[in-house]
C-alpha cells in the first residue's frame, strides 16, 4: 500500500517538473527567438566571431571533445593550426584542407601533406612524375625522355630548368592542381636560331606530334634575349594544346608555325612580341585568354600572303587584347576571326592587318591610340614579292570601334600603294563614333573600298 502511493507521488512530481522544464524551454526559445530578431545581424556577426566558422567547440581534429579542441595560440593544437575569428581570443583546432595553403608545421587534413606551401592529397611521390624529393623524376627533361609516347608527366611546384624536343605525344601538367609550376629554359634545345626555348621541334620532323600543356607557367628571362618559350618551325607538324597556362617575360611566349594550335584560359604577358602563331597549313583557336603588356603586339598571327591559302585561319573568342606598348592584335598574311573580343588601351594600334583579312563580330575596339594613322584598326594594302593581293576588314555584329585615338582616321584607317585592293565592309548595327582628333574613317590615297560602314562615306 505505501509502495504504491509512492509510485504515485513520484510521478506525478515527475510530470510537473517535465511540464515545467517543457515551459522553460518554450520560453528560453521564444526569447531567443525575440531577441534574436532584435540584435539583428550584429548580433550574428559577434556569434561568428566568437565562434569560428560557425560552428560548436566540440570534436575537431584533436579529440572528441571540446577541451581538446579549445585553443588560444597555434601550439595548444596538435594540428599546430588555432583558427579564431577576429579579435577573439579563443579559437578552435583546425586542420588545412586539400588545395589550400599551409605552413611548415601545419597539419593538413584527410591524410595530404603540406608541400611547398599546399596541402596535397598524398606524398609528391605517390601523385607527382617530378618532384624535388623521393619522385621518380627530379627533372622534368628526365621524365620526358623516358616517358612512353602519349603519357602524362605530373610536375611538383618549383620552378624547373627545362628542355624538350619533341619526339612523342605528351602531356605536361601541374601535379594535384598546384599553382607555382614554372618551366624555364635550361639551354639544351633551341630554336632555329640557337635561342634557348622550353620545348622545341625537331627541323625536318614532320610527324604530326600532339603536345598537351595543362595549368603551367612558362617564364623567360627577359624581352631583349630574343628567345621564344615554345617554338615549332614550319615543315614540322606538332599540334600544341594549351590549357590554364601562363606564359611571361621573354621575346616570345609560344612562337609556333603550321599544327594546329589551341590556347583555352591562358595569359601573355611582358613580352617583346606576345604570342606569335603561324598558320601556314593548320589552324589556331585562342578561347577566353589575355594578352597585355607586349612591346610590339599582344597576338600576332601570321599566314601566308596569296589569296588562296587563306583557308588556314586564326580564331579568337571571348579574348581580351589591352595595355599593350604595341598593338592589341596583329594579321599579317592568312585570315582571323575575333568574336566577343575586347581590344582597348594599346599604344600602336588596337589592331593593324596587311595581306591578309579580319572579320570583328561583337567586339569592342575602344580607347587604343596610334603615333601617326589608325588608332583603331589600321590597314595595308600591299603588294608581297609581286604578289597585288588584298587586304579586307568586315564588321558584323555589334561591333564597335570607338573612343580611339591618332593623327589621322583615328577610327579605322587605310594606307594602300594602288597595286593591291583594301576593302572595308560594315553591318547595321555596327558603330564607328566617337573617335578623336583625326578623321573617323581615312584612306591615303582613296583607292579603298567602303560598303556600309556607320560614318565611314566617302
Amino acid at each position: 500500500m505505501e509502495a504504491r502511493a509512492f509510485d504515485s507521488l513520484a510521478r506525478r512530481i515527475g510530470a510537473k517538473a517535465t511540464r515545467r522544464a517543457g515551459l522553460r524551454g518554450a520560453a528560453a526559445a521564444l526569447v531567443a527567438g525575440i531577441t534574436g530578431n532584435m540584435a539583428g545581424p550584429g548580433n550574428a556577426e559577434a556569434k561568428q566571431r566568437r565562434i569560428p566558422e560557425g560552428g560548436p567547440w566540440v570534436a575537431g581534429p584533436c579529440g572528441p571533445k571540446r577541451s581538446d579542441n579549445a585553443c588560444t595560440k597555434d601550439g595548444d593544437c596538435c594540428t599546430k593550426y588555432c583558427r579564431k575569428g577576429d579579435g577573439a581570443k579563443r579559437g578552435h583546432c583546425r586542420c588545412v584542407k586539400p588545395g589550400q595553403a599551409c605552413k611548415k608545421g601545419q597539419s593538413c587534413c584527410s591524410g595530404s601533406i603540406c608541400y611547398e606551401g599546399l596541402c596535397i592529397r598524398n606524398t609528391p611521390s605517390k601523385v607527382c612524375t617530378v618532384c624535388k624529393k623521393n619522385c621518380a623524376y627530379s627533372s622534368v627533361s628526365e621524365a620526358y625522355a623516358a616517358a612512353k609516347p602519349g603519357g602524362t608527366i605530373s610536375i611538383g611546384v618549383g620552378t624547373w630548368p627545362t628542355g624538350i624536343m619533341v619526339t612523342k605525344d605528351i602531356r605536361l601538367t601541374a601535379c594535384d592542381d598546384m599553382a607555382g609550376v614554372r618551366l624555364i629554359p635550361d639551354g639544351s634545345v633551341t630554336d632555329t636560331y640557337d635561342n634557348p626555348t622550353v620545348i622545341s621541334s625537331r627541323t625536318g620532323d614532320a610527324t604530326p606530334y600532339t603536345v598537351i600543356l595543362d595549368g603551367l607557367e612558362f617564364v623567360g628571362t627577359g624581352k631583349d634575349n630574343w628567345a621564344p618559350l615554345i617554338f615549332s618551325e614550319s615543315g614540322t607538324n606538332v599540334s600544341f594544346r594549351i590549357v590554364d597556362c601562363a606564359f611571361s617575360d621573354g621575346w616570345a611566349g609560344p612562337s609556333l608555325e603550321d599544327g594546329n594550335t589551341a590556347i583555352v584560359n591562358s595569359t601573355f604577358t611582358r613580352f617583346k612580341l606576345g604570342a606569335v602563331i603561324g598558320v601556314y597549313s593548320g589552324s589556331s583557336t585562342v578561347i577566353s585568354s589575355s594578352f597585355t603588356a607586349c612591346d610590339s603586339y599582344g597576338y600576332y598571327g601570321a599566314g601566308y600572303y596569296d589569296l588562296a591559302s587563306r583557308g588556314a585561319l586564326h580564331r579568337l573568342i571571348d579574348c581580351e587584347l589591352s595595355g599593350n606598348p604595341g598593338a592589341g592584335l596583329q594579321i599579317w598574311g592568312g585570315s582571323g576571326i575575333a568574336t566577343g573580343c575586347s581590344i582597348t588601351g594599346n599604344s600602336n594600334g588596337g589592331i593593324s592587318v596587311m595581306w591578309g583579312d579580319l572579320t570583328l563580330q561583337d567586339t569592342t575596339v575602344s580607347g587604343n591610340t596610334a603615333p601617326v594613322w589608325g588608332g583603331g584598326v589600321w590597314l595595308r594594302g600591299d603588294s608581297y614579292d609581286g604578289d597585288g593581293d588584298e587586304t579586307s576588314l568586315t564588321l558584323l555584329g555589334t561591333t564597335t570601334i570607338t573612343g580611339n585615338t591618332a593623327p589621322d582616321a583615328s577610327g579605322i584607317g587605310v594606307v594602300d600603294n594602288s597595286t593591291a585592293i583594301v576593302k572595308v565592309t560594315g553591318a547595321s548595327s555596327s558603330n564607328v563614333y566617337g573617335n578623336l582628333v583625326g578623321d573617323q574613317c581615312e584612306s591615303s590615297p582613296d583607292m579603298a573600298t567602303w560598303t556600309d560602314v556607320p560614318n565611314c562615306a566617302f
